[in-house]
């Protein structure tokens, strides 16, 4: 089945719809494009995972990485094509999946705030 990505990531109706396996396909075989359903698309599966789940969770899934992500409007568009989501996110302060790695800082150690030097932990720190 060939899709028309583009418009299936910019129409949330669509999305919730669509076959996810060909859409995970499609954006694997593309090069990499800055729109806001590719985004949320692949948040909402690097969170979730790729479970087959009911289309109403799925848009859960969704709302939330829209919500995560800044993206308001979007996330409107899934409430709306789906209204009988299990669960909704008003509110989110969450680092997109895959946005940070080992490799983009360096970790020193340093004694943490209650153990009175006794633990450590890990603190990034900035390269130059």
């Amino acid at each position: 089945m060939s899709i028309d990505l583009d418009d299936v990531l910019a129409d949330p109706a669509r999305l919730l719809t669509a076959d996810r396996t060909a859409v995970r396909d499609r954006i694997a075989a593309t090069a990499d494009a800055d729109d806001v359903g590719r985004e949320v698309f692949l948040q909402a599966e690097a969170i979730f995972g790729g479970a087959d789940v009911a289309p109403a969770e799925f848009a859960s899934w969704l709302h939330f990485a829209a919500v995560a992500t800044g993206h308001e409007e979007y996330a409107e568009g899934i409430a709306k094509a789906e209204p009988g989501m299990p669960w909704r996110t008003v509110w989110a302060w969450w680092r997109p999946a895959n946005s940070f790695t080992v490799a983009s800082c360096t970790c020193t150690a340093t004694p943490g705030p209650y153990t009175s030097g006794a633990g450590w932990r890990a603190r990034p720190t900035a390269h130059s």
